[in-house]
């Protein structure tokens, strides 16, 4: 059930600046803003979004994630007090997703942060008696697809799960090359060999990776996995060192071993 009153994040912010003995002018110089914006955001005027959140974070070690956290729950809060208790939690929610997705696909990270948002705190209750009768719902309200949206919730679980007790990655929120597809795929990779997984997540974080790069990885992972060809017949195939041939025993194995070859940096001709 909700809450009948709203915290603005400000509250919060005003107990860190308090508690670590600093003046609001201190705190604006050490943020990078001015003074002005810091009373807007200790008051509520000014909503919490990702790239003052990742300012929050640098300078007051909460994590990006929990401010946008706190700035919805505070939204979601005061849009139900507003219009009264017998306005369902989840309608103001349909209001945030629909202005999200206006935004585009780098959006995700706050739908992510929203939706999970929903789950942990079951604000679905009581329209819903599940998270997933509420999202296959609320899908259909904004007019896109159920999928879309699990993508993004496993894309953001799976890369709050691997990024847990790591200090030296960035939050979600702050992650410039963590796209929900790419991180999906890394996952489905990670699944199988957990160890290339991780080296691709590093160097996701660094230097961002290919959608493409990462679909071949994707197949050539799963192809060493069941070791079959597409019609179920093993795979076999042979290197001559004499003549410097491989020879494969179908095209899907060849054209893997291409694949693989050439996103490892290594130029292929001839085929």
């Amino acid at each position: 059930m909700g809450t009948n009153f709203a915290v603005a994040p400000g509250e919060y912010l005003q107990e860190w600046i308090e508690g670590n003995g600093m003046s609001v002018g201190e705190f604006a110089v050490e943020l990078g803003v001015s003074v002005a914006e810091i009373e807007d955001l200790l008051t509520g005027k000014e909503a919490i979004g990702r790239e003052i959140a990742c300012q929050l974070e640098q300078v007051t070690s909460i994590p990006s994630d929990s401010w946008i956290r706190f700035e919805l729950k505070y939204r979601e809060d005061s849009k139900r007090m507003s219009v009264g208790s017998e306005e369902p939690c989840t309608s103001s929610i349909h209001d945030e997703l629909m202005g999200l997705f206006k935004q585009g696909g780098r959006s995700w990270v706050e739908v992510y942060a929203l939706m999970e948002h929903v789950s942990e705190a079951e604000l679905y209750r009581p329209e819903y008696n599940s998270f997933s009768a509420w999202l296959k719902d609320e899908a259909a309200r904004c007019g896109i697809s159920e999928s879309l949206l699990w993508h993004r919730k496993s894309a953001g679980d799976f890369y709050k799960k691997w990024a847990d007790g790591k200090s030296d990655v960035p939050s979600l929120a702050e992650g410039e090359h963590l796209s929900e597809l790419n991180l999906d795929l890394v996952r489905k990779i990670a699944k199988i060999d957990p160890s290339r997984g991780d080296e691709l997540m590093y160097e996701m974080i660094d230097a961002g990776l290919s959608t493409k790069m990462l679909r071949n990885e994707w197949r050539a992972v799963r192809s060493r996995e069941s070791g079959k060809s597409i019609d179920g017949a093993p795979r076999t195939c042979h290197a001559d060192p004499v003549g410097r041939k491989i020879s494969c025993s179908d095209s899907g194995t060849f054209e893997e071993i291409v694949n693989v070859l050439r996103s490892a940096g290594y130029e292929v001709c001839g085929v």
